[in-house]
């Protein structure tokens, strides 16, 4: 043993001490030199050590699982937040274009009707929706070139907006056409009916398409009668011909003879129209024809009589087939049969 050396069963009892660093500076250099010297005191003291070592390990890996615990917690909170914001924003955006921003309005979506009071040049309107569940939103009224366009945005029922129908006062100064959604409604004094406008919008170019003939016929005012299609389109005049199963009363005659013209008018090529049905006593077939050239023939006195009915100064056009080129002169048409 070196000279000042500590004795083994010293140095063992202030390893505590030693390893807590707590021993006099001199006292710590003479068990560090024995430990370099003692394989037994140095293999007590790495004994004596292993558990503070392996508790701190423990411990930095705790901390390091403990942190990615809060972290993932935190995470999933964020996603949470992240998801109800998400739905939050969703369901109001809904609500708010349900409720409060709506959609453009379609004319189909409506019925209007329209009063003109030609002294005050004041144009009533009143439109609802054929759905009651929706309501009007913010209308879009506006005049340039002489033509007043109206439009709105639909919106669902609520206490925002009730659905009572929409009541507009139109002044006409400076104006010779309304529109409402696009769609003409008063044109140079004259009130366009939303009949006459779904008409215009049905026309049909060729009479070869039965589906598109049929559209046309139901927004007309015929009997309510069922009939069949025969149509003829292989020499011209291309003719159509209606058969109905059963007979039809006078009334139903006069709305034919009315419905005849509007049809020779919006179906492009077609030249003739026909309608058949049983007597009376169903049995012989009573056919009935309308031709181009029958109603250009009294597209004269048919005017003039409006004209003088009416102190009106409107001019014949040509031919039938002419009042289809617009709504304006097509209303002009279903007033001329009334």
């Amino acid at each position: 043993m070196k000279e000042h050396s500590l004795p083994c069963p010293i140095v063992r009892d202030l390893l505590p001490s030693y390893l807590e660093g707590l021993t006099e500076e001199k006292t710590t250099q003479l068990v560090s030199e024995h430990l370099k010297d003692c394989p037994d005191c140095a293999e007590r003291y790495a004994a004596m050590k292993e558990p503070e070592l392996l508790g701190t390990e423990e411990q930095e890996e705790q901390k390091k699982v403990d942190y990615l615990k809060t972290i993932r917690r935190r995470n999933h909170k964020h996603i949470i937040l992240a998801v109800v914001l998400v739905l939050v924003l969703v369901l109001g955006g809904t609500a708010a274009k349900l409720f409060w921003i709506g959609s453009p309005v379609h004319i189909g979506q409506i019925y209007y009707q329209t009063e003109y009071l030609e002294n005050a040049d004041l144009l009533y309107l009143d439109c609802s929706f054929f759905d009651s569940s929706y309501a009007f939103g913010d209308w879009d009224i506006h005049l340039e070139d002489g033509i007043l366009s109206l439009n709105a945005r639909k919106v669902l029922v609520s206490p925002l907006h009730s659905r009572d129908p929409a009541r507009l006062d139109l002044a006409l100064e400076n104006v010779h056409t309304v529109t409402l959604m696009g769609v003409p409604i008063w044109q140079e004094l004259l009130p366009i009916d939303q009949k006459t406008s779904a008409m215009y919008a049905a026309r049909v170019p060729y009479v070869g398409s039965p589906t598109s003939l049929l559209a046309l016929a139901h927004t007309m005012d015929l009997p309510k009668v069922p009939f069949t299609n025969e149509l003829q389109t292989k020499t011209e005049p291309y003719g159509w011909t209606l058969v109905f199963d059963s007979p039809l009363t006078d009334h139903e005659q006069a709305q034919m003879q009315r419905a005849a013209p509007l049809f020779l008018s919006l179906v492009d090529n077609l030249g003739s129209i026909s309608w058949t049905c049983p007597d009376a006593d169903g049995g012989t077939f009573v056919e009935n024809t309308v031709t181009v050239d029958d109603v250009n023939g009294q597209l004269e006195e048919l005017v003039q009589q409006y004209n003088q009915y009416h102190n009106s100064n409107w001019v014949a056009l040509d031919s039938v087939k002419d009042y289809a080129e617009n709504v304006y002169t097509l209303q002009q048409l279903v007033l001329l049969l009334q």
